[in-house]
């Protein structure tokens, strides 16, 4: 992960890494969890003991989720809605 992004944005530990394309976020610090496969390269990470969702990876994160034009999926999920919210919003994560 040589070219990576870090930051904390509304609650969530963000990691971009810019040579894989692959985004990670977290629901506060990043955590052992179970990864369970969802649409268009969104992995969903879940508490090994609750089940509750600790976070997300989205594969391919430039070059596809970006450019999905429709994200209406993402709200008939279990993921919390402010997490739905940060990734409708699809904000780049690359340097400016």
């Amino acid at each position: 992960m040589d070219s990576s992004v870090a930051r904390s944005a509304t609650g969530f530990d963000v990691l971009y890494d810019d040579e894989a394309d692959v985004l990670y976020v977290s629901l506060g610090a990043p955590r052992a969890a179970d990864t369970f496969p969802g649409e268009h390269g969104l992995l969903v990470r879940k508490d090994m003991n609750t089940g509750e969702v600790v976070g997300v990876t989205v594969l391919d994160y430039e070059r596809h989720f970006r450019k999905l034009k429709d994200l209406s999926w993402l709200a008939e999920s279990d993921l919390p809605s402010d997490l739905v919210i940060y990734l409708q919003v699809r904000p780049s994560e690359r340097p400016a």
